[in-house]
Parts: C-alpha cells; sequence; structure tokens
C-alpha cells in the first residue's frame, strides 16, 4: 500500500475545514473496494486499495480554547447555564448553582419553569420562542431558590442553532441592587408625604391669620396688583 503524496489533497468536509482547503473529493461507488479520488473537476487522481488517502488536521489550538472557554465559564461569577428549546437544563456552572441553592445534578433534571417565579409556565414557552425568532434577549426576572426565597436576577439570553437549538444564558444576581431601589423609591415617597403634610398644615395657618382668606389667592392678588404697577 502506498501513501498518495499530493500536496494538494486536502479535506472536502463542510463545516469544518475552509473552502481553501476543500481540493479533493472521494467517490463511494456500490463496490467498497471501488473507491476514487478525483479533484473538483472531476479528473481521478487516485484509486484504492491502489492508494490510501489520509487526512489528518491539528486542532490543538481549537482545544486549547475550549478548555479556556470551559474554565471560565465554570468559575464565572455570574451564572450561566445553556437550555434546550423546551427549556431543559442540559449545562449549569458552580456559581449558578450557588445562587439557586440546587446541586447541578437537581437543575440537570429541571426545567425553566421550575425555577421561574415571575412568569408562568406558557409565559415562559412563548419567551423562549420568542429567543429562538430573534436571536437575542435581555431581561429581568425573579427566580425561586431551593429554601423558597425569591431573588431579582438579569438575564443575558443568546440562541444558537446546534441540533435542535440551544439557549446559552448569563444570570446575575441583582437582588440587593433591587431592594436599594425599592428602599430609595419608599424613602422619596415618604418625603413627599411629608412635604405635602407640611404645605397643608401652612395653607391652613395662612388661612387662619387672615381671617378664612385662602393664602393662595392673596398671593394670586398680590401679584396681579404689582403687575398693574409702573416700571421706570
Amino acid at each position: 500500500m502506498r501513501l498518495l503524496k499530493d500536496e494538494g489533497v486536502q479535506s472536502s468536509v463542510k463545516g469544518f475545514y475552509t473552502e481553501e482547503e476543500m481540493k479533493l473529493r472521494a467517490i463511494f461507488d456500490s463496490s467498497p473496494d471501488a473507491i476514487t479520488v478525483t479533484d473538483l473537476n472531476g479528473n481521478i487522481v487516485a484509486r484504492a486499495p491502489e492508494y490510501f488517502v489520509a487526512i489528518t488536521k491539528d486542532i490543538t489550538e481549537r482545544r486549547l480554547m475550549e478548555q479556556k472557554y470551559t474554565t471560565i465559564v465554570k468559575t464565572a461569577l455570574d451564572g450561566f447555564w445553556i437550555n434546550d428549546s423546551k427549556g431543559r437544563f442540559i449545562a449549569v456552572n458552580d456559581a449558578y448553582c450557588e445562587m439557586i441553592g440546587y446541586t447541578r445534578e437537581e437543575l440537570l433534571s429541571m426545567f425553566i419553569p421550575d425555577i421561574e417565579a415571575s412568569e408562568k409556565p406558557e409565559e415562559t414557552a412563548e419567551h423562549i420562542r420568542k429567543i429562538l425568532k430573534e436571536g437575542y434577549d435581555r431581561f429581568e426576572t425573579c427566580h425561586r431558590r431551593k429554601d423558597g426565597t425569591v431573588i431579582d436576577v438579569e438575564v443575558g439570553a443568546n440562541y444558537y442553532s446546534v441540533g435542535e437549538g440551544q439557549l446559552v444564558v448569563f444570570i446575575r444576581d441583582i437582588t440587593e441592587h433591587k431592594n436599594m431601589e425599592r428602599q430609595l423609591k419608599e424613602y422619596s415617597e415618604h418625603l413627599e408625604e411629608k412635604v405635602e403634610e407640611k404645605t397643608n398644615q401652612l395653607k391652613n395657618a395662612c388661612m387662619h391669620a387672615y381671617g378664612g382668606v385662602d393664602s393662595m389667592a392673596l398671593v394670586g392678588c398680590a401679584r396681579i396688583y404689582l403687575n398693574t404697577l409702573p416700571t421706570e
């Protein structure tokens, strides 16, 4: 058996190699021994079993990038999960397990509605369909922890057409931020109530001082009088 030493021999596997690498293609006839290798013009350049064509590609760099990406996701401070088009968890990182209180094994047997605290199951299904259609979404919602407590989260979801479709999702716990927003809103409303209360007290005091005349009416009359005075 001889090795075909042709510098033009490259792979023709679409989706993995580039167009520049697609130099040859193999044609398999009905007989397992009748294998021919042709160039893109259809010219036969080799025929099995006389020749053996070996095709290799160095994927070390790609493997290292995959390992680096996996490490980054696994150790990320934000929660991360991958779910299928039906909302079933198929991957989840340590940060989200800690955030939600479930183990990885428990989450991998669950669906999004099992932890979603703001949307009903049918609303979540519609939300997933929207992301599958538009490709991306960013929103705020609430998730229910294993102990029953509810946390506020910010969600960023991306759709990838892998298999039947997958959603790659990053989740950030914003509970503390939301609590501060609620406290500021309550304090602001409290101040507004106090201002209105003091305003009414002052108004009533003025009416009493001027014998029941509305002080705001007095101010209005004074402004009209001042506008009638000649200006120098």
